[in-house]
C-alpha cells in the first residue's frame, strides 16, 4: 500500500509538472483581484528563482510547490505560489507587487477560485506625486480595509472591506511538537487572516500552515520555533458583522467636501439566521439594541441535536445544530465544556458556565457627508449624518438623520484677539469615531444643543489675561460659564462663574510652579479650587536621580504617593530602580522595576533584577479538541486523564473567561556568567509568584576543557483554571558531555487534580557527524503502579549524491505487563520517520517524507512535494 501510494503520486506529480508552464503561474497573478500589503516586500524563495521580464525595467521572481500528504488510506494535495513583481512601466509608473497562496486548492486547474482563499496579495502603483494608488490590505483611519486607496491631486478616495477585529495571542511551544496549536474557534476565524511573529518579526507563511476549518495552526517544512521564543500569533476575528467601508474627499485652499460612509454585510449576517428569527429582529425595528438571542441553528452537517430541550452533542457534522455558546459566569448558566467530547454538554440550570445564546448586534450602517469652507478668518463647518441601527428592518427609520453646524469668526485686536462661535447639534446626529470598537454607539444623543462662545485674549509671553464667556441649551436646560484668566510668570489664578438651570457656582483655582535653577533642578506646584480640593507637587531632577511626592485631597478622597527613580551606569556596575508608592488612607502599595549589574572582572559578571509589578488574575478553561491527525495530546481512560505526547489525537485550548482579579506579580532574577580560558559557566535562576500562579526555572551549564555540564530545572504551579482546580509540573535535566559521549538524568514530576506521576530516565547518547544514538531505562510510577521501559533512539542525517536525508528512529519497551498511559514516553512504542529532498539544478527541489508507528500508538502518514522556480 505505501509503494503504491508513492508511486501513484510521483505519477500524478510528473503530469502536473510537465502540464505547468510560465503562462499559467503569470495567468494566475494578472487576474483582477484586490491585494493584501506587507510592511516590505518579502524574498521570494530560498531557490534561486531567476525571473521572468515582461518589461526592460519590470522584474517578476518566484517559485510554485506542489504537495502531497497522506494518512493511512486517505491523502490530500495542497499547493502553494509565491511571486513578487518590482519596476517601472511606460511613462514613469512604479510598480510593486507580491502574490503568495499557500493552500491552492487541487480541483481548481491550479487556480485559487476566491479572493479570501489568497494568503497574501499587493500591489502599489505610483506616478510622481499626481497618482497614487494601493491595493490590498490598507490600514486607514485606524481600520483595517482589504481594499483600494487612491490619490489623484486634490481628490482621494478610499474603498475596502473591514473583516473583522484584529487579536493578538501568544501562544507556548512545546518542545518538539509542530503542532497543531488552537487559534480561537473556527467560526470566528476569517480565511486567510493569520500572521505569524517569533520575538517580535513576523515568519514566513511557507513555514505554518493554518487549518481554518479547525481554527489551529502547525509548524511545517522542519520549522520549529524554540519553546523560549515568543510567538504571537495575529488574526481576524468575526466578532462583529464584517463591513464595508467608503472615504471619498476633495479638498481645495477654502473648502472640503467629504463623503464616508460605513456599512456591515447584511447578506453575511443573513446567512446565519433562519427566517423566525429573522422577523423577530425585523418587529424590533431600531430597539433592537444589544440582546442575547437563541444560539441555536439548524443547519445540515451541524455538531449538536435537541433532545427534550437540551443540545447533545452527536458529532462533528453530525448533528442538525450549528450552536454558539456564550460564557455567562461561574454558576449562572447550565453547560460545560467536556474535553472528552472537545464540545459542550448539559450538567443544570444554574450548574454550568454557558448558555446556547449569542450575543446579538444588528448590521448597521452610518453615512455622512462633511462641508467646509473657510475664507480668511470664517469658518462654516456643516455635517450631517444618516444613522440606521438596524438595516433589516425599515421600523423607526424616521429619525436616522441627524446635523451639525459650526460658524466661528476670529478679530485681530492689536496686542489680543477675539474669537466668536456659535454651534447647533441635533439629538440625532452620530460622528463617527477612528476604530469600529466604538463606532457611533458611544454618542447616544438625547436633546438638541445649541450654544456658542467668546474668547478674548491679551498679552503675551509671561503677562496674560484671558476672558472666555460660553453658553448653551441642551433641552430645556441652559448653561453657561464665564472664566477670567490671568498669568504673571509662575502663578496662574482662574475665576469661574458657572450656572446650570437654576444652580449657581463660583471657584476659584490658584495654579503655582516654582522652579529652581539648582543641582538638583526642584519644582514645586500647587492647585487649588475652592477651599476642599487641592494638588501638591514636589520633585526633585538630577544626573541619574529623579523624585517626586505629591498629595491630593478631596471630600471624596485623599492620596499621597511618590516616585522615585534612580540610575547609574560605569564600566565596572550599573543600577537602576524604579519605584512608585501609593498610600489610600487605609492601605500602601508599592510598585517597583530593579535592575543590578556587576562587572567583576572583564570576563566575568553578575545581574540581579527585582520586580513587583501590577497583574490580573485571569480566569482560564482548560479545553482539549479531538483531531484526527497532529494532534499534541492523548486521553488515557485508564487515568481518566489528558497528557501531552507527540501525534496525540486532541490538541488543547486555553480559553481566556475574564479577569477575576487584580494582583501583584513578584518577578525574581539572578544570572552569573564566565567566560575565560578553559573554564566558563551560566547560571540563571528566575522566579513567578502570584496568587494563582508559581513558576520557576533555573539553568546551569559549566564547561572545562572538554567537558560540559549541562543542568535546567523547570516547576511550574497553577491554580487559575476553572474545572482543572490545580496542576503542579517539576521537570529536572541533567547531562554530562565528553566529545562524542553525553550521559543524563531526567527527572519528571506532574500532578493533576488527585492523579500525579513520578518519571526518572537515565541514558547515555553517543553522537556523530551524521546524528546520535541514545540508549536509556524509564522508571515510571503512578498511582500504585511501577514500571520500567528500555529506550532507544537513532537520529541519523547525510547527503549522498545530493540527495539529503534523515531518519529518527524509536524503540520503548516495558519490562512488564501493565497499562501504561498513553501519554507517558515509557509507554510501549516502535518505529521511525524517514524524509529526503532533492534539488535539481538550483530551479526544482524534490521533497518526500513517511513516518510509521507501532505499539500504543499506531500511526502512518507521509508527504511529497516539488518546489518550482519561476
Amino acid at each position: 500500500m505505501i509503494f503504491s501510494t508513492f508511486l501513484g503520486a510521483f505519477i500524478s506529480l510528473f503530469i502536473v509538472v510537465t502540464q505547468l508552464k510560465s503562462e499559467d503561474t503569470l495567468k494566475y497573478y494578472v487576474n483582477p483581484r484586490l491585494l493584501t500589503p506587507e510592511a516590505s516586500y518579502p524574498d521570494t524563495s530560498s531557490i534561486d528563482s531567476g525571473a521572468m521580464r515582461l518589461f526592460s525595467d519590470l522584474r517578476i521572481s518566484g517559485n510554485k510547490g506542489i504537495f502531497l500528504s497522506f494518512n493511512g488510506n486517505s491523502g490530500n494535495l495542497t499547493q502553494m505560489l509565491n511571486i513578487s513583481i518590482s519596476g517601472k512601466l511606460k511613462d514613469n509608473i512604479e510598480i510593486k507587487g507580491v502574490l503568495r497562496d499557500y493552500s491552492v486548492p487541487g480541483d481548481q486547474d491550479l487556480y485559487t477560485e476566491k479572493l479570501r482563499d489568497i494568503d497574501e496579495v499587493y500591489l502599489q502603483i505610483r506616478k510622481s506625486r499626481d497618482l497614487q494608488v494601493d491595493l490590498g490590505r490598507i490600514l486607514y483611519d485606524g481600520r483595517n480595509l482589504l481594499g483600494f486607496r487612491g490619490v489623484w491631486r486634490n481628490l482621494s478616495a478610499v474603498y475596502g472591506i473591514e473583516k473583522g477585529k484584529r487579536h493578538r495571542i501568544s501562544i507556548s511551544i512545546k518542545p518538539g511538537v509542530a503542532g497543531p496549536y488552537k487559534i480561537t474557534e473556527p467560526y470566528a476565524l476569517v480565511d486567510g487572516s493569520v500572521l505569524v511573529y517569533v520575538n517580535g518579526k513576523e515568519i514566513s507563511k511557507s513555514q505554518y500552515e493554518v487549518d481554518y476549518s479547525l481554527g489551529s495552526l502547525n509548524f511545517i517544512r522542519g520549522y520549529l520555533p524554540a519553546p523560549q521564543d515568543i510567538v504571537e500569533v495575529e488574526f481576524e476575528g468575526y466578532g462583529e458583522v464584517p463591513g464595508i467601508y467608503t472615504d471619498i474627499s476633495y479638498e481645495k485652499k477654502f473648502y472640503s467636501i467629504r463623503y464616508r460612509e460605513f456599512k456591515e454585510d447584511v447578506n453575511l449576517w443573513l446567512q446565519n439566521i433562519d427566517t423566525v428569527l429573522l422577523d423577530t429582529i425585523k418587529q424590533l425595528g431600531d430597539s433592537a439594541g444589544e440582546i442575547y438571542l437563541n444560539g441555536a441553528f439548524m443547519k445540515d452537517h451541524g455538531d449538536y441535536n435537541l433532545v427534550d430541550s437540551i443540545f447533545v452533542f452527536a458529532g462533528y457534522g453530525k448533528g442538525e445544530y450549528t450552536v454558539h455558546f456564550t460564557y455567562m459566569g461561574p454558576d449562572s448558566g447550565s453547560y460545560v465544556f467536556d474535553n472528552l467530547s472537545g464540545a459542550y454538554k448539559y450538567v443544570g440550570k444554574g450548574e454550568g458556565f454557558y448558555e446556547p445564546v449569542v450575543k446579538f448586534i444588528p448590521p448597521q450602517r452610518l453615512r455622512k457627508f462633511d462641508f467646509c469652507i473657510r475664507p480668511g478668518n470664517f469658518i462654516l463647518d456643516v455635517r450631517i449624518s444618516d444613522f440606521d441601527k438596524n438595516l433589516i428592518s425599515k421600523i423607526d427609520d424616521g429619525d436616522n438623520t441627524g446635523v451639525s453646524v459650526r460658524v466661528s469668526r476670529f478679530f485681530t485686536l492689536g496686542s489680543g484677539h477675539l474669537t466668536l462661535a456659535g454651534y447647533y447639534i441635533s439629538k440625532e446626529y452620530r460622528d463617527m469615531l477612528l476604530t469600529k470598537d466604538t463606532l457611533w454607539r458611544e454618542f447616544p444623543g438625547k436633546d438638541n444643543t445649541i450654544g456658542g462662545n467668546l474668547v478674548f485674549a491679551l498679552g503675551k509671553e509671561e503677562k496674560k489675561l484671558r476672558f472666555s464667556f460660553s453658553g448653551r441649551r441642551k433641552g430645556m436646560i441652559k448653561e453657561y460659564l464665564s472664566i477670567l484668566n490671568t498669568e504673571f510668570k509662575n502663578v496662574s489664578n482662574d475665576v469661574r462663574l458657572s450656572k446650570s438651570g437654576d444652580s449657581l457656582s463660583l471657584e476659584n483655582i490658584l495654579k503655582i510652579k516654582i522652579p529652581v535653577s539648582l543641582n538638583p533642578e526642584l519644582n514645586l506646584s500647587y492647585y487649588r479650587r475652592d477651599s476642599s480640593f487641592y494638588l501638591v507637587s514636589f520633585s526633585v531632577h538630577s544626573n541619574g536621580l529623579k523624585f517626586s511626592l505629591n498629595r491630593f485631597r478631596s471630600p471624596a478622597d485623599s492620596k499621597l504617593w511618590a516616585t522615585f527613580l534612580l540610575h547609574d551606569r560605569s564600566e565596572f556596575a550599573y543600577y537602576r530602580i524604579n519605584t512608585l508608592g501609593l498610600y489610600d488612607r487605609d492601605s500602601l502599595e508599592i510598585i517597583y522595576r530593579s535592575s543590578f549589574g556587576f562587572n567583576i572582572s572583564k570576563y566575568t559578571r553578575l545581574q540581579v533584577d527585582l520586580d513587583r509589578i501590577p497583574s490580573f488574575q485571569i480566569l482560564r478553561e482548560e479545553r482539549f479538541y479531538p483531531v484526527n491527525s497532529g494532534g499534541s495530546f492523548f486521553y488515557d481512560s485508564l487515568t481518566g486523564t489528558f497528557g501531552e505526547a507527540e501525534y496525540g489525537s486532541y490538541i488543547r485550548d486555553v480559553v481566556p473567561l475574564g479577569v477575576k482579579s487584580s494582583v501583584f506579580r513578584n518577578i525574581y532574577h539572578f544570572e552569573a556568567e564566565h567566560s575565560a580560558g578553559d573554564a566558563k559557566g551560566m547560571f540563571s535562576y528566575t522566579r513567578t509568584r502570584e496568587p494563582s500562579q508559581e513558576s520557576e526555572f533555573l539553568y546551569l551549564e559549566a564547561r572545562f576543557n572538554k567537558l560540559n555540564y549541562f543542568h535546567t530545572r523547570n516547576i511550574y504551579r497553577d491554580k487559575s483554571f476553572v474545572i482543572n482546580v490545580e496542576r503542579e509540573y517539576m521537570e529536572n535535566w541533567v547531562y554530562l558531555t565528553l566529545g562524542s559521549f553525553r550521559p543524563g538524568y531526567k527527572h519528571t514530576y506532574s500532578k493533576e487534580e488527585q492523579f500525579k506521576y513520578v518519571l526518572n530516565y537515565p541514558h547515555i547518547r553517543f553522537t556523530t557527524s551524521s546524528g546520535f544514538i541514545e540508549m536509556g531505562v524509564w522508571f515510571s510510577s503512578w498511582e500504585n503502579n511501577s514500571v520500567q521501559s528500555l529506550s532507544f533512539k537513532v537520529n541519523l542525517g547525510g547527503t549522498f549524491k545530493g540527495i539529503a536525508s534523515n531518519l529518527d528512529a524509536i524503540f520503548v519497551y516495558p519490562l512488564k505487563s501493565v497499562k501504561i498511559p498513553l501519554y507517558l514516553p515509557s509507554a510501549k512504542s516502535y518505529g521511525f520517520k524517514f524524509r529526503v529532498e532533492k534539488r535539481i539544478k538550483d530551479k526544482y527541489s524534490l521533497n518526500a517524507g513517511f513516518m510509521r508507528y507501532w505499539g500504543e500508538r499506531n500511526l502512518e502518514r507521509g508527504f511529497m512535494g516539488i518546489n518550482i522556480g519561476l
